[in-house]
């Protein structure tokens, strides 16, 4: 296991790998990941990996697009089937709050680049025979939208970050994480290992982001040391950015 490295990301769930492919792929080969059992064994495994595209949140919408188009040319870099299907998606609308809805997102969606399709009842028929279409109005439908199988996307993101020199540990369990007056010390079940720069805590930051997105201002969330999310703390100028502080890891005696 390497001494040092720029980053830290705590969990090996589809979330965590991600992130950790993302930043070997922005540069920082000097990175790494731990996980305290097999990579997806948490939530990631049984995830159903749906991939709607449908979302009325310009910025999420953009994620959602990136992902899709992402996830494309991921196989082809890593030369690992990631399970991708586009089997497109249908949105049915029985009243007309949800048809202004729909034409309300198509507006969202033109902006983000995203192609959005009008049908009508009987379109919706042609396309899906099963569909009761009785008191319909209409309906939406994403071309690009489809499902991935999270554990092989996992899988290949995990090669793709391999790949560019960030490392994984497996079977190597974070014990606690302590702030120290110059960082961070991360004591785990295995080794001394010194970590500079930054910590990613996996599930906090999804968490923080989805605050975020709900309207609730980034000043007021703070990511505790154990990935605890504080929702009453103020911006304090005298506490250390992160990107100036360490982390460190440290074995349990």
């Amino acid at each position: 296991m390497k001494s040092k490295t720029k980053v830290v990301v705590i969990g090996g769930g589809v979330v965590g790998v991600s992130t950790l492919y993302h930043l070997a792929k922005k540069g920082w080969s000097d990175v790494a990941l731990v996980e305290r059992k097999e990579l997806t064994s948490g939530s990631t495994w049984h995830a159903a990996g749906l991939l709607p595209l449908f979302n009325m949140s310009y910025s999420v919408g953009q994620l959602h697009k990136y992902a899709v188009n992402f996830y494309k040319t991921l196989e082809e870099e890593t030369g690992q089937n990631v399970g991708f299907s586009v089997v497109s998606n249908i949105r049915l609308a029985s009243n007309k709050d949800r048809m202004d809805e729909y034409h309300q997102y198509a507006g969202v969606a033109q902006t983000i680049g995203v192609e959005v399709k009008f049908l009508s009842p009987e379109q919706v028929k042609e396309i899906w025979p099963l569909c009761n279409t009785e008191g319909l109005i209409g309906a939406i439908q994403h071309p690009e939208d489809g499902y991935i199988q999270p554990a092989d996307l996992t899988q290949a993101l995990a090669t793709g970050a391999r790949n560019r020199g960030a490392e994984i540990y497996r079977n190597t369990s974070v014990i606690g994480i302590k702030q120290s007056s110059n960082g961070w010390v991360v004591e785990t079940d295995k080794g001394t290992k010194e970590y500079n720069y930054k910590l990613s805590i996996e599930r906090a930051n999804v968490v923080k982001n989805l605050l975020i997105d709900l309207g609730i201002k980034e000043d007021n969330i703070k990511i505790l040391g154990k990935g605890e999310i504080d929702l009453n703390i103020k911006t304090n100028d005298e506490v250390p950015h992160p990107a100036n502080r360490r982390a460190e890891i440290s074995p349990i005696n």
